[in-house]
Order: C-alpha cells, then sequence, then structure tokens
C-alpha cells in the first residue's frame, strides 16, 4: 500500500513542527529529536477536536494558508463540548438546555 505521506512531506511536516514551535513560544524540542521521531497520531486534548488524531498538541486553524492545521487539534466550537479525543466539529455533544459552552469548552457550563 502508498504511504500517507511521502518522505519528502514528512520532512517537511518535521520542519514545520520546529517552526510553529519556535512561533508559539512552546519549548522546543531538538531537530534531531523530531528528526528521529515517529510521527504516530494520538488523540486530541480536551475542548478540541480533530478529525483522525494529531501530530502533535498544539491547535492550529484548519485554513487554507496553514497547512499543518490538517494534522492539529481544532478549536471546539462554541455551542459545543469536546471530550478528550472528539472526532468531528459538533464535538462530544451540543451544549444541555440552560448551559453555555464557549469555544474550547471541555464541559457544559450552568
Amino acid at each position: 500500500s502508498d504511504p500517507l505521506l511521502t518522505a519528502d512531506e514528512v520532512e517537511a511536516l518535521r520542519s514545520d513542527i520546529v517552526w510553529n514551535q519556535l512561533k508559539s513560544n512552546v519549548s522546543s524540542p531538538t531537530y534531531e529529536a523530531v528528526a528521529f521521531a515517529t510521527l504516530v497520531p494520538s488523540d486530541c486534548p480536551e475542548g478540541t477536536f480533530c478529525l483522525g488524531g494529531v501530530a502533535w498538541n498544539v491547535t492550529i486553524d484548519w485554513i487554507p494558508s496553514e497547512p499543518l492545521g490538517r494534522i492539529s487539534s481544532q478549536t471546539c466550537l462554541e455551542g459545543t463540548y469536546c471530550r478528550p479525543a472528539s472526532n468531528n466539529s459538533g464535538g462530544t455533544a451540543p451544549c444541555f438546555p440552560g448551559h453555555y459552552c464557549p469555544p474550547h469548552s471541555a464541559y457544559p457550563t450552568q
């Protein structure tokens, strides 16, 4: 079967991971640590949703100008809440009646 990403795409992703961590002031690993790391999808954190797992715990909007958004968690939308591993834009569920769910909610707030 064909790999999901070519070797060039994997190398570009590794470079982008380091660059995005530097831009966001997140503690960055060394290039060697990223270059030899196995890229394995993991569950997205609470308050976010993702379509098929994420490559790292960074939330990046999925817009055309930010291609890393396709493998990053997305902020849970207002009116929904997202438990860990929510896999669609509807989150875990809509907010309960009489509750409030601002963006990035892990639980409904009464």
